[in-house]
């Protein structure tokens, strides 16, 4: 202008909210003052590409305000804009068997310098393997969802900073065989994605036989298809069960009082598929009643499709008995233990120092599969012997007796 101005003076931006000018008293025609103001620049001003800022500057004349014309400025962004979000995934362990359990880690990113819109995580876990909730997010995020054996995360919005490690229980089910298969986890976004190189990952999973051996299981599938009549195959010539005369098996708490037959061992296990409503005692294990781990199979469904003797059998719980009848005695056992376990579990067989009974049993019928997924598996350890004679009983825990107190004949696995 061509008049002089007073003081104060002052700047009004409309970015900043820090302006300052020196104090100054007058300004003369034609002089002037440098006013500072800043102002951080958002994310959303980097996505718009610019920003721009207007600023007035104030003084008095004649005691009068005077203001100035508004000036403005646009900065462009040097930075180029990107969008990167992403995903990896590891397995551990690699490689495994029916009834191991696998975890998947996730790690859920975003690499770039803008924010990734309406980000979806989507896992399929192959059917082999079974989803143990919950799935654990760390830090704390989204929802998930889980259906069938799909799992999907929506986490919205990811900012650069922002990342989450997510982690996945799962269990080998029965349809778990050799080789194994692929694991793949996808990631989506709605937002323009910069490099979808990191937007998939995959894990394959090799399954190997039970240590066992042979490709089947390790327990005897003790169970039909329930509700539906199974033709049975001939029984192979020569092929018997054995016979124990007036040996049985009898559950109170079940209402089960049945034959105990012998289910003799191949080179695949053993085969009951004609045992019908008897109790089969495993060949190869301890003799009933005698010293050592007596295991004892039957089925939860029958062949014409309705409950079997064992049908009940995870109902027992600690203390029920379990009493084997044989020449004249009863062989009064104790329930410890009621499990659900893979039918390549080795533990059912475990040998034993005192006389225990192991009840087994299918669980977890698979339509698609045609098979039982689990056994229930029943632990019970001796207890008493009774007879005409009078009666023998424990009187502390069977880990605290000398083993020939129950010692009949000798070490399990001797049939008479």
């Amino acid at each position: 202008g061509n008049v002089t101005l007073d003081g104060p003076f002052t700047v009004a931006d409309d970015r900043a909210t820090d302006e300052s000018c020196p104090p100054t008293a007058t300004l003369a025609p034609g002089a002037s003052i440098t006013c500072t103001a800043s102002y951080t620049v958002t994310q959303t001003d980097l996505d718009n590409g610019s920003v721009t800022n207007t600023a007035t500057a104030s003084g008095l004349f004649g005691g009068n305000p005077v203001i100035s014309a508004p000036d403005s400025e646009t900065a462009n962004s040097a930075v180029p804009i990107v969008i990167d979000p992403g995903v990896t995934k590891s397995g551990d362990p690699l490689t495994a068997q029916v009834g191991d359990t696998v975890t998947f880690t996730l790690f859920v990113f975003n690499t770039g310098n803008a924010d990734a819109d309406n980000v979806i995580v989507i896992d399929i876990i192959p059917s082999f393997l079974d989803i143990i909730p919950p799935v654990v997010m760390s830090p704390l995020g989204p929802g998930v969802t889980i259906a069938g054996n799909t799992i999907t995360m929506d986490f919205g919005t990811v900012e650069p900073s922002e990342s989450w490690t997510v982690t996945i229980t799962t269990v080998v089910n029965a349809l778990g065989v050799p080789p194994g298969d692929s694991n793949v986890v996808t990631l989506t976004t709605d937002s323009p994605d910069d490099d979808t190189d990191n937007n998939d990952d995959s894990v394959f999973i090799t399954i190997t036989p039970p240590t066992g051996g042979g490709d089947g299981p390790l327990l005897p599938g003790t169970g039909f298809a329930p509700d539906r009549v199974t033709a049975l195959p001939q029984v192979p010539t020569g092929y018997a069960y054995l016979s124990y005369g007036e040996l049985r098996l009898e559950i109170p708490k079940l209402d089960v009082d049945t034959s105990i037959v012998g289910v003799p061992r191949d080179g695949d296990g053993w085969d009951v598929t004609w045992l019908w409503d008897k109790a089969g005692y495993l060949g190869g294990t301890a003799f009933p009643t005698w010293s050592g781990n007596s295991v004892i199979t039957g089925h939860v469904v029958l062949a014409n499709g309705l409950e079997g003797p064992f049908a009940d059998l995870k109902e027992l719980v600690y203390g029920d008995t379990v009493i084997v009848h044989g020449w004249g005695e009863q062989y009064v056992y104790e329930i410890r233990e009621v499990d659900v376990v893979s039918p390549y579990d080795p533990s059912v067989l475990r040998h034993e120092e005192y006389p225990w009974l192991t009840l087994v049993t299918c669980a977890g019928f698979d339509e698609t599969s045609d098979s039982y997924r689990w056994r229930v598996v029943a632990r019970a350890v001796m207890m008493s012997i009774d007879s005409e004679a009078g009666s023998w009983t424990s009187s502390s825990s069977p880990e605290q007796h000398d083993i020939q107190t129950f010692d009949r004949v000798g070490s399990g696995g001797v049939q008479p």
